[in-house]
């Protein structure tokens, strides 16, 4: 994830965050539903 900090919420709940990124980059959120980021990022090459 090169050095940027990854965010996260329980459920049902919200939580506010703050901070500055750099400009010509893309950013976009991104939701995990059935399941969490340590199974994204495992390297599964089924992850969708």
């Amino acid at each position: 994830m090169n050095g940027l900090p990854l965010f996260g919420t329980n459920n049902q709940s919200s939580d506010t965050f703050s901070g500055s990124v750099d400009g010509g980059n893309l950013y976009a959120p991104f939701i995990i539903s059935n399941g969490n980021l340590e199974q994204l990022l495992d390297n599964e090459p089924n992850n969708k």
